[in-house]
């Protein structure tokens, strides 16, 4: 059944989705009441679960459910996972992305596992894999995927303990494809032969760890990771 604005809600729909602004949609309710959105133009509103296969998102707050394939263009992402579309703007709070392409936008926490980030800012959250291409890179945990620039690629590795440094537990490493490297953490930004000064100038009951810390992401971007554990902070 096509909804269209202006008609009467359907009796079956929940009140979440009677209250939301729609323009028009394709609204499937099963017998244990999900719901399960085939397309349609959501203007406004919460959405609480349910499965979105296609449409286009303007608005509103995503609380829970499964985002399969569509088009975000602005709005709050509160929970949920989403498998695949195009992210155009917004707010992501928390959540799990698998797969799509994000244009713009702010990402404040939840696992990143695939896709495109093109553009936006990113302030929290961990990153598992996927290509990074432009944007603003804030805070968060890098484990794996491919940093590019406008001038080539970069990858990236990061490695996180207890005991290392004095503002950061974290620190993450970026190889470019002409060899060079740039290396991050809460107390520090800088080249390679930079991070090798900070360490030899700074505290040195911290210099092991952060030369371990170096030496481990070194290794998984050169493919040498294997070598690693054979390494030992005090050498």
């Amino acid at each position: 059944m096509i909804y269209k604005k202006g008609d009467a809600k359907p009796s079956d729909w929940p009140q979440w989705l009677c209250d939301a602004d729609i323009e028009w949609c394709d609204v499937r309710i099963d017998y244990g009441g999900n719901v399960m959105w085939l397309d349609g133009h959501w203007l406004g509103g919460t959405w609480s679960s349910g499965e979105w296969l296609s449409g286009n998102w303007r608005s509103g707050v995503w609380r829970g459910g499964n985002w399969r394939s569509g088009i975000w263009r602005g709005g709050e992402w509160s929970g949920g996972t989403w498998y695949v579309g195009i992210w155009h703007a917004g707010i992501w709070h928390a959540g799990i992305w698998h797969a799509g392409e994000w244009r713009a936008g702010t990402w404040r926490g939840g696992e990143w596992h695939g896709g495109d980030w093109y553009d936006g800012t990113w302030r929290s959250g961990a990153w598992y894999g996927g290509e990074w291409h432009s944007g603003y890179w804030r805070s968060g945990d890098w484990h794996g995927g491919d940093w590019r620039s406008r001038n080539g690629w970069w990858r990236g590795a990061s490695i996180s303990w207890p005991e290392h440094g004095e503002c950061g537990r974290t620190l993450r490493t970026l190889m470019h494809d002409d060899g060079r490297v740039q290396h991050s953490c809460g107390c520090f930004s800088g080249n390679d032969g930079e991070l090798l000064s900070y360490i030899a100038k700074g505290d040195p009951t911290l210099r092991s760890s952060r030369q371990l810390a170096r030496r481990i992401n070194l290794a998984l971007l050169e493919g040498t990771a294997e070598e690693v554990f054979e390494i030992r902070g005090d050498e």
